[in-house]
């Protein structure tokens, strides 16, 4: 069986499905918001619009998780690699990261202003 943990040469399998699982899920969001907004109102669109937010929530959850996991787990050697590859890689963690904790803080407040309830 794979390590859970990461060794000096390979993220760990935990890290791993973290990565995978949110790629997907965002993805599937990504699609969703575009199909939402272009779909004209109906209790169909209502539907979607709360498995989007549910699946937001779960990806929120996920991304809180794999940031735990990230502070107590190893990661793998980087230090042969290039110094701008490493801080280019720093860099777009940092901004992934901070615009997948962002988006739906920013999207509960908009409904919020909106008027609606958040669930």
């Amino acid at each position: 069986m794979k390590n859970l943990k990461a060794t000096q040469n390979s993220w760990g399998l935990l890290a791993k499905i973290f990565h995978w699982l949110l790629a997907i899920l965002l993805i599937w969001q990504i699609f969703t918001g575009f199909n939402l907004h272009n779909m004209e109102f109906s209790p169909a669109k209502i539907g979607f619009i709360g498995i989007h937010k549910v699946i937001g929530t779960i990806i929120f959850t996920i991304v809180v998780l794999r940031l735990i996991w990230k502070f107590i787990n190893s990661k793998p050697d980087s230090s042969e690699l290039p110094t701008l590859h490493r801080y280019a890689s720093n860099t777009i963690h940092a901004l992934l990261y901070t615009l997948v904790v962002w988006i739906p803080f920013q999207r509960t407040m908009m409904t919020q202003a909106g008027g609606f309830d958040v669930k």
